[in-house]
């Protein structure tokens, strides 16, 4: 009897820890058609460094994660990253101690609109390494 339920218990555990690993952060959030909202916009602020070095911070950043920069304009970068079926577009505004991204015109399957946060997150992670 006992053999049994160290068994079952070693069963459960087993599933529980499969379900666990298979869990966690979606890779993308499709956006709401509905509300007609296609574009995220998102401050990253508190940098402890000037417009200067956080670009180059960024810029680098950038290249490291596989984003494509097509161009400066307007006091920031435009930038894009293709990965299977998804497209992720980012304009960056760039300030002093701090970054607006606007990621209008990502799409899934050339059709649906997401928010590419996956990439935003590793994205500010590489920046913040990069300033160190």
């Amino acid at each position: 009897m006992i053999m049994r339920l160290m068994k079952i218990f070693s069963f459960i555990g087993i599933c529980l820890f499969l379900c666990a690993c298979t869990g966690g952060i979606p890779e993308y959030k499709p956006v709401v058609q509905a509300a007609g909202k296609t574009e995220f916009a998102h401050s990253y602020a508190g940098f402890n460094a000037g417009k200067d070095k956080l670009k180059d911070a960024l810029l680098k950043a950038l290249s490291q994660r596989g984003w494509l920069v097509e161009g400066n304009a307007q006091g920031g970068v435009s930038a894009k990253r293709v990965h299977s079926d998804r497209t992720a577009k980012a304009f960056i505004l760039i300030k002093d101690g701090e970054f607006v991204i606007d990621t209008a015109g990502s799409t899934i399957e050339n059709k649906t609109p997401y928010i590419p946060e996956t990439d935003l997150n590793y994205l500010l992670a590489s920046v913040k390494e990069n300033l160190k």
